[in-house]
């Protein structure tokens, strides 16, 4: 297993929850677009999407969030297995998880630390499990949370020499394939800048051959439409593949291609194999390493196959030094409410007995994003009835027989009618004017005192 991370911090939430948990993916492929189908499609393993979403959205930093993947070895966990459910691989993975919160967060107090998702990817024959964290702890400022910047994984070599002794940790923990093995050194490797393409392209070529229909000329053309560096990489590793056991043969098979491609081959290094295109360009050179690059490859030796057994079997306590060192820095740096209590944690025994996953975040935080999404959701609501009525109104007040064009054709012909005379009511008694004069009189001169 080795740990991964990715190198983008800044997107935008929606398209790496996306990237993470979307069962169909755009890829680049040898320059063009090329649809992934994950199949099975990602598994969430813990935490709540439209939470971190939310989380990542509302930072105004920066970096906002991280992203690192636990990548196993086919032969680490049995894929058949992992989808049955099988409680002792789930319960592995689950302490890897566990303690990487615990690094990712180490000294901040648990209502202080954000959300975390967790999901995998299955669809390329091995598992897969990423970690997705929000960049900030909440700092609490009376009755408010406030989100301060905080970095799992700065750029620092103690920061690189803690991740180190984590893979260290589970590797030796669980026996996992360790990267740094010296008998398991790659027979090709290229440059880190185009590993990563070579593995994707490498990987599409296997599904497209692999499936029923044979790979298209279309298809072939893509592949050889790729950079040079990139195809001189994919058919060297090809070549170790298929059996190619020594520098000389290696050189033979990639003859065609160098010559197709006008690159040549420095004789003049013996550990590695350098290649330049005819137009010389330093910055253009690509070298590989590995044993078949190398004229004299020696295997490793039982002092060093040893001494790296051993320096494994440090790991979980170099981890624990570098822990507790970790947290009294943070607590030192972190404001009061965020840093934890003083205690020292022991990944051996989180690795034993993990518990069960939930990354706590406050209450209020967690109530005011809750009712935030209700109340977008009510106002969506309300605009969908409003249009819907609106619709309704339009529809029939153009319809002609008992719509709005019927009521102003009525209106029209009862302005064009005459007014009609209304005769004023004629009152039924008659006042004696002498009794209204008499009774005017009276009330003018009454006295009113008693």
């Amino acid at each position: 297993m080795i740990v991964l991370w990715s190198p983008y911090t800044a997107g935008s939430a929606a398209s790496v929850v996306d990237y993470l948990l979307a069962p169909t993916v755009e890829k680049s492929v040898a320059g063009r677009r090329e649809k992934v189908v994950r199949d099975p499609a990602p598994e969430v393993l813990y935490g709540d999407p439209d939470l971190v979403h939310g989380c990542i959205e509302a930072l105004s930093t920066r970096h906002r969030y991280c992203c690192a993947t636990l990548s196993f070895a086919r032969k680490d966990i049995d894929i058949a297995e992992w989808k049955k459910g099988d409680r002792e691989l789930r319960r592995r993975v689950d302490g890897a998880i566990a303690l990487w919160c615990e690094i990712a967060f180490c000294g901040v107090a648990q209502e202080a630390r954000p959300p975390v998702l967790v999901g995998t990817h299955l669809h390329t024959g091995r598992l897969e499990v990423n970690i997705l964290a929000p960049r900030f702890v909440m700092a609490k400022r009376g009755a408010r949370y406030l989100p301060r910047a905080l970095n799992p994984h700065p750029p620092t070599s103690g920061s690189r020499a803690i991740w180190q002794a984590y893979q260290d940790t589970l590797n030796g923990t669980f026996g996992w394939a360790d990267p740094g093995d010296p008998s398991r050194r790659a027979a090709v490797r290229g440059p880190g800048w185009i590993e990563k393409k070579a593995a994707e392209l490498d990987r599409w070529i296997g599904l497209r051959v692999g499936a029923p229909v044979p790979i298209s000329e279309e298809d072939a053309a893509r592949v050889a439409s790729a950079d040079p560096p990139l195809q001189i990489l994919l058919a060297a590793k090809s070549l170790g593949r298929q059996g190619a056991r020594d520098r000389n043969a290696l050189l033979a098979g990639l003859a065609p291609i160098l010559e197709e491609l006008h690159w040549r081959v420095d004789a003049g290094r013996g550990d590695a194999l350098v290649l330049w295109p005819d137009v010389a360009d330093p910055r253009d050179r690509l070298i590989l390493r590995g044993p078949l690059c190398e004229i004299a490859p020696e295997a490793p030796t039982s002092t060093e196959l040893r001494d790296h057994a051993r320096w494994i079997e440090t790991a979980p306590a170099r981890l624990t030094s570098s822990l507790a060192r970790l947290a009294k820095e943070r607590r030192r740096t972190l404001p009061f409410g965020v840093a934890s209590a003083p205690t020292v944690m022991d990944p051996m025994a989180l690795l034993a007995a993990p518990a069960p996953m939930s990354m706590p975040v406050p209450v209020l935080i967690n109530a005011r994003l809750r009712r935030h999404i209700a109340t977008l959701t009510q106002r969506i609501a309300v605009a969908v009835q409003r249009m819907g009525v609106m619709n309704a109104l339009t529809v029939w007040a153009v319809r002609a027989t008992d719509g709005l064009a019927l009521t102003r054709k009525l209106l029209a012909d009862l302005a064009d009618r005459p007014p009609i005379q209304v005769a004023k009511p004629r009152s039924t008694t008659t006042a004696d004017p002498a009794l209204i004069s008499t009774h005017t009189t009276r009330a003018a001169t009454e006295d009113p005192s008693p």
